[in-house]
């Protein structure tokens, strides 16, 4: 869902934030997160439900990889991110170069 004016971003209860994923049923994005790298951001979170499980994803899997993974590859611009969201983008990165793009999922179910 895409709003588009202020009025259907507060349907949604948006204040402070620009999107948020519904586990693997769907993305809000409000009137203020029509940005590619926010879009894609979402998208990354959906990716991760999709492979690893919502609950599992949001209970078990540590906040750096599940943020430090969406800040990283949605090519979020804003450099650095305020803590601790910078330092979850690091350790991601970090992790990332040693397991690579071909064993991502496979890594990230071991963690």
């Amino acid at each position: 869902m895409f709003c588009s004016t202020q009025a259907c971003s507060e349907s949604f209860g948006f204040t402070s934030v620009n999107a948020y994923n519904v586990g693997t049923f769907g993305i809000v994005v409000s009137h203020r997160g029509w940005r590619p790298y926010l879009v894609r951001h979402e998208l990354i979170h959906h990716l991760q439900n999709e492979h690893l499980g919502s609950l599992r994803t949001w209970l078990f899997k540590p906040t750096w990889f599940r943020e430090g993974m969406a800040y990283s590859l949605s090519q979020d611009p804003r450099r650095p991110l305020p803590q601790p969201l910078q330092g979850y983008r690091s350790e991601f990165e970090t992790w990332f170069k040693q397991v690579g793009k071909s064993q991502l999922w496979r890594e990230a179910e071991g963690l």
